[in-house]
C-alpha cells in the first residue's frame, strides 16, 4: 500500500502544470490555489444479506476541507459518519450501528486534466483516492441478533465486535461538482 502511494504522489508531483491562464474574450484568468469546505448529506449503502436494497439504506453525513493547488491536484481532509446497518439471512434480522471516519483523499480534477482549465466551468468531474481511521461503535442490535441465532443452534457471526472498534480503510470515489455561483457549488459523490 505505501508503495502505491508513493508512486501516486510522485505521478501527481509530475503532472505538467499547463493551462494555467485562461482567456475569455478581452478577460484572462490565472489560476491561484484556493481553500473549500464541503457540507454533504445523503445515503450509505452495506452490502449484506438483505433481498431488499431498502433494508441496509442508512444516513450518512460529512464536513471537509480542500485545498486545490493545482488545477488537476488537490486534497480533502474529512470526517463523515452515522450509521450503517446490515442482515443476517438466517433469521431476516436487519441491525444497525453507528461509525464515524477522519478521512484524507488526494482529489484529481479530470475536467481539468481532459478539457484544460476553465475557471467558469459548470460541471467538473473528481476522482479521489484516500484513506481514512473508521471507528465503528454502538453495536448492540448486532449482539442481540447474534444471541437470537445462538439459540436457533446456527452458526453466529464469527467477526463480532463489542465496545468499539477503530479499522483503517481505503477509499475512492468519483465526484460531479455543479457550479452554482463564484462561491457555492453542489456535488454529488459515490465513493466506497
Amino acid at each position: 500500500m505505501k508503495k502505491f502511494f508513493s508512486i501516486l504522489l510522485a505521478f501527481a508531483l509530475t503532472l505538467p502544470v499547463f493551462a494555467q491562464t485562461y482567456v475569455d474574450g478581452d478577460t484572462t484568468y490565472e489560476f491561484e490555489p484556493y481553500n473549500y469546505l464541503q457540507f454533504q448529506a445523503g445515503a450509505g449503502y452495506t452490502v449484506g444479506e438483505s433481498s431488499n436494497f431498502g433494508d441496509l439504506l442508512s444516513p450518512a453525513a460529512a464536513i471537509s476541507w480542500g485545498r486545490q493547488f493545482r488545477p488537476v491536484i488537490g486534497m480533502r481532509l474529512g470526517l463523515s459518519g452515522w450509521q450503517s446497518k446490515g442482515a443476517w439471512a438466517a433469521t431476516g434480522d436487519i441491525f444497525a450501528f453507528n461509525y464515524a471516519a477522519l478521512n484524507a483523499d488526494a482529489m484529481f480534477n479530470l475536467s481539468n486534466l481532459f478539457c484544460g482549465w476553465k475557471p467558469q466551468r459548470k460541471l467538473n468531474v473528481s476522482a479521489f483516492v484516500g484513506l481514512a481511521a473508521n471507528l465503528a461503535f454502538n453495536n448492540d442490535e448486532a449482539q442481540d441478533v447474534n444471541a437470537k441465532v445462538g439459540k436457533t443452534g446456527k452458526e453466529s457471526f464469527s467477526h463480532l465486535w463489542d465496545g468499539s472498534k477503530i479499522l483503517p480503510v481505503g477509499r475512492a470515489g468519483l465526484v460531479a461538482d455543479f457550479r452554482c455561483t463564484d462561491r457555492v457549488s453542489l456535488n454529488l459523490e459515490v465513493n466506497g
